[in-house]
């Protein structure tokens, strides 16, 4: 931003926005800020932009709908305009949770607002993604595959469909599956996010409850789809899968 000749700020509430305002006021920045309130696919810009930076990736990263946004902020761009991040691809392992984890999990307390908040919304309780702090990949049990891959530079398609496999790398049980993110601002510039707490944390889906023996060589099989949800922005996803043993059985 300090090189940027002009930098459109946009905001989709209104508090943030007016707070983003006066601080750029009393910075003396607003000849070169300037924050724009409302939806993205709603607003028009003064003019055409050299480069477009998203924070609307999600711990999944399609999940808060960023390459739906983008898809749309093509019509910001200039032809030769550059999307920072230009590649979110999201990691798959199996994971084994340490057993206090297992015995007793809980929500932090703004995490329990909103999962109760949004249970409440519903009408129902549901299986909630589990952003989680203090993973590492020495608790990864297989190799990993990409869940999800968004190239930006590309138009995205509303849902896919792709296939995984992670074969065990340790004998030991497997309680879920670990997803990261794997985030390119550019050619040989990558974010991982595992193992870090600073950034996006890690998502953590507990499809083995209780746990599973595994061995190592078995292999876990699985598809997985994403689709947007009925707001038509984020993406809910289904994995469906097995584990094949070493012996052939499944």
């Amino acid at each position: 931003e300090a090189a940027a000749r002009k930098v459109y700020a946009i905001e989709l509430l209104e508090r943030p926005a007016q707070q983003a305002k006066a601080l750029i006021k009393s910075l003396g920045l607003t000849n070169k800020i300037i924050v724009i309130h409302g939806r993205s696919q709603e607003i028009e810009l003064p003019e055409k932009v050299d480069v477009c930076v998203s924070e609307n990736v999600g711990h999944i990263g399609g999940a808060e709908g960023c390459d739906i946004l983008l898809n749309d902020a093509r019509r910001f761009m200039k032809p030769d305009g550059v999307f920072i991040p230009h590649r979110c691809v999201t990691r798959v392992a199996a994971i084994q949770m340490p057993d206090e984890f297992l015995r007793n999990p809980t929500f932090a307390e703004l995490g329990a607002y909103h999962a109760e908040q949004s249970w409440r919304s519903a009408g129902y309780k549901y299986d909630l993604r589990l952003c989680v702090t203090g993973t590492s990949r020495e608790m990864l049990r297989s190799t990993a595959d990409a869940f999800e891959d968004i190239d930006f530079t590309q138009t995205a398609a509303s849902s896919y469909e792709r296939d995984v496999r992670m074969k065990i790398t340790h004998s030991s049980r497997i309680d879920g599956l670990l997803l990261w993110l794997n985030l390119e601002a550019g050619p040989g510039e990558t974010l991982e996010t595992l193992g870090r707490n600073d950034t996006w944390l890690p998502v953590y889906l507990p499809v083995f409850y209780p746990g599973i023996d595994v061995s190592e060589g078995d292999e876990i099989i699985a598809t997985v789809r994403g689709a947007l949800a009925e707001n038509g922005l984020n993406r809910d996803y289904r994995i469906d899968g097995r584990i094949r043993r070493m012996d052939g059985a499944e």
